[in-house]
């Protein structure tokens, strides 16, 4: 069994920087004498209030300048995120819909259903595996593929979405995935022939498949993004061929 990373998923937007103290008497400052200026150069028009006005002016461009163009900036990175997370929708909804295929409760080509019927005639092998039923991944996942279809199709709406999906493919990874391949007991593995081993080996070519579609969308995602903080890597694990 092999933990490959998948990038960040994506996490909160950073937070916005606040005005120092020293910044704010500096705006403060600038501010007062913008008005001294204006209200001499009212009165007096002289070169000198023009010059004092000039001088605030600047100040003013000093003090906020760097603050305007750091906001003016964030909200075109968002904006830009936003028709990314736009093209990626379609992706996004065929990947929700491919794991559902593979939980399918009704289905009788998911990694349970092939278990179940290669061990029916074994007394209580099939609950040495402790799988769960796949109604519970196929109600979330409709749950997500209905909330994708509604919700608007922002960068935070969309990553909010391949959270949750990731958060089922670790849920299908941890109770399905990894009690068969990785910690099956050898007396269950003993009990399978050469074709149910081939039948849960088929299932696992399907799910790799999956995954390999999943971590490049979750790769190009990150790397198109340009407003959005990443927080740390995720793994998911690949599981070998099942063998005698």
């Amino acid at each position: 069994m092999q933990r490959h990373p998948i990038l960040p998923l994506g996490g909160p937007e950073p937070s916005k920087p606040r005005m120092t103290t020293a910044e704010a008497l500096q705006a403060l400052a600038a501010l007062a004498q913008v008005i001294i200026a204006l209200v001499a150069y009212a009165q007096l028009n002289t070169p000198r209030a023009g010059w004092i006005l000039a001088l605030g002016g600047a100040l003013l461009v000093l003090t906020f300048g760097g603050t305007l163009a750091r906001r003016l900036r964030a909200r075109w990175h968002r904006r830009l995120d936003d028709r990314v997370a736009r093209r990626t929708v379609p992706e996004l909804r065929s990947l929700v819909r491919t794991l559902e295929k593979l939980v399918d409760p009704n289905a009788n080509d998911t990694l349970q259903a092939g278990l179940r019927a290669a061990l029916q005639n074994y007394a209580n092998a099939f609950d040495l595996l402790r799988m769960p039923s796949g109604h519970m991944f196929d109600e979330m996942l409709r749950n997500l593929s209905a909330r994708v279809d509604e919700e608007p199709a922002d960068a935070p709406h969309v990553l909010r979405a391949l959270a949750e999906l990731y958060t089922t493919v670790s849920g299908h990874s941890e109770q399905w995935i990894q009690p068969v391949f990785r910690s099956m007991p050898k007396s269950v593995n003993e009990l399978l022939t050469p074709t149910a081993r081939g039948v849960v080996n088929s299932y696992r070519e399907r799910y790799l498949a999956f995954l390999t579609a999943f971590t490049r969308f979750v790769e190009d995602l990150g790397g198109s993004l340009r407003g959005t903080r990443l927080h740390s890597t995720y793994f998911v694990f690949r599981p070998d061929a099942l063998t005698a």
